[in-house]
Protein backbone atom coordinates (compact mmCIF):
# COMPACT_ATOMS: atom_id res chain seq x y z
CA UNK A 1 0.00 0.00 0.00
CA UNK A 2 0.62 3.37 -0.76
CA UNK A 3 1.99 5.69 2.25
CA UNK A 4 2.06 9.32 2.62
CA UNK A 5 5.60 9.46 1.81
CA UNK A 6 5.61 7.28 -0.90
CA UNK A 7 2.16 8.66 -2.62
CA UNK A 8 3.89 10.23 -5.51
CA UNK A 9 5.79 6.93 -6.36
CA UNK A 10 2.39 5.23 -6.00
CA UNK A 11 0.28 7.67 -8.29
CA UNK A 12 2.80 7.54 -11.34
CA UNK A 13 2.80 3.59 -10.69
CA UNK A 14 -0.98 3.79 -11.65
CA UNK A 15 -0.51 6.20 -13.98
CA UNK A 16 1.76 3.96 -15.97
CA UNK A 17 -0.01 0.68 -15.36
CA UNK A 18 -3.57 2.72 -16.45
CA UNK A 19 -1.23 4.11 -19.88
CA UNK A 20 -0.30 0.63 -20.43
CA UNK A 21 -3.87 -1.06 -20.18
CA UNK A 22 -5.25 1.67 -22.38
CA UNK A 23 -4.69 0.46 -25.53
CA UNK A 24 -5.30 -3.44 -24.73
CA UNK A 25 -8.81 -2.35 -23.31
CA UNK A 26 -9.45 -0.43 -26.45
CA UNK A 27 -8.57 -3.22 -28.65
CA UNK A 28 -10.79 -5.81 -26.61
CA UNK A 29 -13.74 -3.39 -26.59
CA UNK A 30 -13.31 -2.98 -30.89
CA UNK A 31 -13.24 -6.44 -30.53
CA UNK A 32 -16.31 -7.04 -28.80
CA UNK A 33 -18.94 -4.68 -29.66
CA UNK A 34 -22.32 -6.21 -30.96
CA UNK A 35 -24.42 -3.16 -31.74
CA UNK A 36 -23.35 0.38 -32.17
CA UNK A 37 -25.44 2.72 -29.48
CA UNK A 38 -29.40 1.61 -30.62
CA UNK A 39 -32.24 3.92 -28.89
CA UNK A 40 -35.93 2.85 -28.88
CA UNK A 41 -39.19 4.98 -27.82
CA UNK A 42 -42.25 3.89 -26.87
CA UNK A 43 -45.28 6.42 -25.60
CA UNK A 44 -49.19 6.09 -25.66
CA UNK A 45 -51.40 8.77 -24.40
CA UNK A 46 -54.99 8.27 -24.16
CA UNK A 47 -57.44 11.53 -23.40
CA UNK A 48 -61.26 10.98 -22.91
CA UNK A 49 -63.53 14.44 -22.97
CA UNK A 50 -66.48 13.84 -20.71
CA UNK A 51 -69.49 16.34 -21.22
CA UNK A 52 -71.52 14.73 -18.51
CA UNK A 53 -73.77 17.83 -17.94
CA UNK A 54 -74.59 18.16 -21.60
CA UNK A 55 -75.82 16.72 -24.41
CA UNK A 56 -72.96 16.85 -26.42
CA UNK A 57 -70.79 14.19 -27.37
CA UNK A 58 -68.02 12.85 -25.00
CA UNK A 59 -64.17 12.64 -27.09
CA UNK A 60 -61.80 9.69 -26.82
CA UNK A 61 -58.24 10.61 -28.33
CA UNK A 62 -55.60 7.76 -28.15
CA UNK A 63 -52.13 8.38 -29.57
CA UNK A 64 -48.88 6.01 -29.90
CA UNK A 65 -45.76 6.68 -31.09
CA UNK A 66 -43.34 4.33 -31.51
CA UNK A 67 -39.59 5.57 -33.02
CA UNK A 68 -36.32 3.94 -32.95
CA UNK A 69 -32.64 5.38 -34.02
CA UNK A 70 -29.45 3.40 -34.92
CA UNK A 71 -26.39 5.54 -35.07
CA UNK A 72 -24.22 4.32 -38.19
CA UNK A 73 -21.44 6.25 -37.41
CA UNK A 74 -21.01 8.54 -34.17
CA UNK A 75 -21.95 11.05 -36.42
CA UNK A 76 -24.56 9.55 -38.90
CA UNK A 77 -27.73 8.63 -37.20
CA UNK A 78 -30.39 6.56 -39.16
CA UNK A 79 -34.05 6.73 -37.65
CA UNK A 80 -37.71 5.33 -38.34
CA UNK A 81 -40.71 6.40 -36.60
CA UNK A 82 -44.34 5.26 -36.46
CA UNK A 83 -47.31 7.81 -35.37
CA UNK A 84 -50.71 6.81 -34.77
CA UNK A 85 -53.80 9.17 -34.01
CA UNK A 86 -57.51 9.10 -33.58
CA UNK A 87 -60.73 10.73 -32.33
CA UNK A 88 -63.85 9.38 -32.06
CA UNK A 89 -67.02 10.79 -30.96
CA UNK A 90 -69.14 8.93 -28.05
CA UNK A 91 -72.70 8.98 -26.64
CA UNK A 92 -74.82 12.20 -26.48
CA UNK A 93 -76.95 13.82 -29.18
CA UNK A 94 -75.27 16.47 -30.70
CA UNK A 95 -71.96 15.96 -32.24
CA UNK A 96 -69.53 18.73 -31.71
CA UNK A 97 -69.19 21.63 -34.23
CA UNK A 98 -66.10 21.20 -36.17
CA UNK A 99 -65.10 18.26 -34.62
CA UNK A 100 -64.96 15.44 -37.14
CA UNK A 101 -63.80 11.94 -36.17
CA UNK A 102 -60.17 10.54 -37.98
CA UNK A 103 -57.78 7.95 -38.10
CA UNK A 104 -54.30 9.03 -38.58
CA UNK A 105 -51.01 7.42 -39.66
CA UNK A 106 -47.63 8.73 -39.69
CA UNK A 107 -44.05 6.80 -40.95
CA UNK A 108 -40.96 8.91 -40.96
CA UNK A 109 -37.01 7.71 -42.37
CA UNK A 110 -35.27 10.12 -41.19
CA UNK A 111 -31.15 10.58 -42.34
CA UNK A 112 -29.11 12.51 -39.39
CA UNK A 113 -25.53 14.00 -40.13
CA UNK A 114 -24.36 15.77 -37.57
CA UNK A 115 -20.53 16.50 -38.26
CA UNK A 116 -18.48 18.15 -35.64
CA UNK A 117 -17.26 21.53 -37.10
CA UNK A 118 -14.67 23.62 -35.18
CA UNK A 119 -15.02 27.27 -35.05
Amino acid sequence: MCGTQHARHCAGSADALLRDLEPTAAKLLDRHQILRPWRVTVAYIYEYTDYTDSNTANLSNPRLSLSTEYALREWLVLGLSYRYGAQREHGGNVSQAGVNEFTDNQVMLTVTASPKFRF
